[in-house]
Formats: C-alpha cells, structure tokens, sequence
C-alpha cells in the first residue's frame, strides 16, 4: 500500500491512514487501501494509480473516476445511475455528484476519519433531484474473532448517514448503496438463510446454491449482477483468495433490518424491491474486478424517514491457504440462522 499512498500524493491526493493499514481517499470518499499484513492490498484498485503521471490524468478527467476499494453510491441504480431501464448498458451514467462527489474531512481522531458531503442527485423514473447529505466515518478495528497463528488481520466500522436536506418527493426513496471492489481470481461466498430468493440485475449470474450456502467466481468472460433477497440474507458476505502460497479473506458484515424497505430494484422488474446485497462480477472490461454490494434502508415514501444510519464492518484477513480457510469456516459458520 506504500507505493499507492506515494503515488497519490504526488498525484495531488492524499490519503488518510488509519492503523498503519487503511488507506482512506477522501477524493470519491473511498476507502482505498485495506493491508492486513501492512503491504498485501485486499481491495481492488485502478491500475492507472500505479504511477504519478497516470493517476494525475486519471483524477483530471471527465469521465467516471473508477479508482476502485470501497465506495458509497446511492439507490436505487435503477432512478440515479440508469437513463433508461430498456437500454440500461447503453444508457449507464455515474452521476458525478455522487461519485466522486465532493467529500471533505470533518473529523480525524487517530483511528477514525469522518468525511462529509452534499449532493444533488436525480431520480430519472420521478424526474426530481433531490438535496442529500452524506457523513461516512472510517474507524479501524480488530476483526471480532480469535486469530490463528501466521494469519495477519486487519478492519474497519464504516458508520453511514445519508439525510435529506429538503421534503422528499413522492416515489423517491434514496437509500445508501456499499460497493467493495476486490481483485479477480477467487471466489464470493454468501451465507444464506431459509428459502433462497435471488434475482438476476445483470447478464446471466452464474452462481452455485447448496446447504445455505451461495458461490460465485469473479472471473469469466461475462460481466453479470444478482441480487440476494432480505428475507434469506444473513447480513454476511466473504471473498477468498489464494495467490501461491498466501490467501487473502474479505469478510463484509452489515444490518439486516427485518422491517427495511429496500428500494433497489432490477430494471426488468421495478416492482420486485427488497434485494438488500448483490454481487457483481465484471469481465474484464472495467479492470477485473468483483463487488460486494449491500443496500440500506431506504428514506422517503412509506418508511416515514428522513434520515437513515447504517453500520458495517469490513475485515480482512492474509495468510497460508489452511489457516485462512479455517477462518473462513468460522466466520460462515456462525452466519445468523444460517443451518
């Protein structure tokens, strides 16, 4: 993470570090860098951060500033990121109000940074734009479980408020989208409970679904999205992955309200809400990667809220194959009423 921190800088970005091992670019107010063992990056970044001249371009350019680690949108994708739900790959545009938008720090305490932004931002199905405010606070953390030997670790709470800044109209329903990017190569894991509902957002998924238990690979020729249903999450999501002789896990944890409305929809079915995470695997295309998606709560309409606040954590783990596996076990065995 060294040499991406350095080319940041030089490129005119500096990053907040949290614990030695969290990299936090408050440009797209991302969480950039995530190294339990103080070098192995976890996170997916753009390779055109691997060096000053390109990253210095790559933050002057107009277009979408994929600069890849763990990024805030807002949903539902359908209203803010979608010109049309007919045509929606030709039609797919980041408002750049949300992402990178305009974040700015507002706290750092040692282990913690609070980063703070508005944002105007259209829901296209209603045509009304709506004032939002932001507040994402980083805060490093032990991963809450025992830590074999050889295994380094490392995570982060990430405590989200999204608020409304004027009435919202009705049929807009904003809600706070996670998305973390993680490098190709390994595999998506996904704890399930009771009667497994997914939907396909994107392409045609390709996932295997035995004993509560939901996997896919992030590598294929395809790009595609599903999204798993509230009512068999278990407000847990893992990423493995061997190199050689070293693995790497990424564990998202996150609320799963019972009561929640949930406003992300696919655009072949507005109707079917309630997909609370998702997983998205790209072909290559975008730089080859996979995201761990989750929504929260949505504001606005029947929910009677103008302001939401959710929590998550994000851990990451690195180490010889065996022992990494073995924590993998004992994160998804004790997944909430998974069997």
């Amino acid at each position: 993470m060294k040499k991406l921190l350095e080319s940041l800088k030089q490129a005119g970005q500096q990053a907040v570090v949290l614990d030695g091992r969290i990299g936090v670019l408050p440009f797209g107010g991302r969480i950039i860098g995530l190294c339990p063992d103080g070098e192995t990056n976890v996170l997916w970044t753009n390779r055109v951060l691997d060096s000053a001249d390109s990253a210095r371009a790559f933050f002057a350019s107009v277009g979408w500033p994929n600069s890849g680690g763990d990024r805030t949108w807002i949903s539902p994708e359908i209203d803010t990121n979608i010109g049309d739900p007919e045509r929606s790959g030709e039609t797919y545009d980041v408002p750049r109000a949300v992402d990178p938008g305009a974040y700015a720090v507002t706290g750092s305490a040692g282990d913690s940074v609070t980063l703070e932004t508005d944002m105007n931002v259209l829901f296209r199905r209603s045509g009304h734009t709506v004032p939002l405010h932001t507040t994402k606070q980083v805060k490093a953390m032990r991963p809450a479980i025992d830590i074999p030997d050889g295994v380094s670790a490392a995570g982060y709470a990430l405590t989200m408020t999204i608020k409304a800044k004027a009435p919202i109209p009705e049929g807009v329903h904003p809600a706070i989208w996670n998305l973390a990017q993680v490098p190709g190569g390994g595999r998506m894991l996904f704890p399930v409970r009771g009667d497994l509902r997914t939907h396909a957002f994107i392409g045609k998924p390709v996932f295997q679904a035995r004993d509560g238990l939901v996997e896919t690979v992030v590598q294929t020729a395809d790009n595609y999205k599903f999204g798993i249903h509230v009512s068999c999450s278990t407000g847990v999501m893992l990423y493995l992955r061997q190199q050689g002789a070293q693995s790497t896990l990424v564990v998202r944890k996150f609320d799963v309200w019972e009561d929640g409305f949930y406003s992300d929809v696919p655009c072949d079915d507005p109707g079917a809400m309630g997909y609370i995470q998702q997983a998205y695997v790209d072909n290559g295309d975008l730089g080859g990667f996979g995201e761990l998606e989750y929504h929260s709560p949505a504001i606005g309409g029947p929910t009677g809220r103008e302001e939401v606040t959710d929590r998550s954590e994000l851990w990451a783990f690195s180490g010889p194959p065996q022992a990494i596996s073995e924590v993998s076990e004992v994160i998804l065995s004790s997944a909430p009423c998974r069997p």
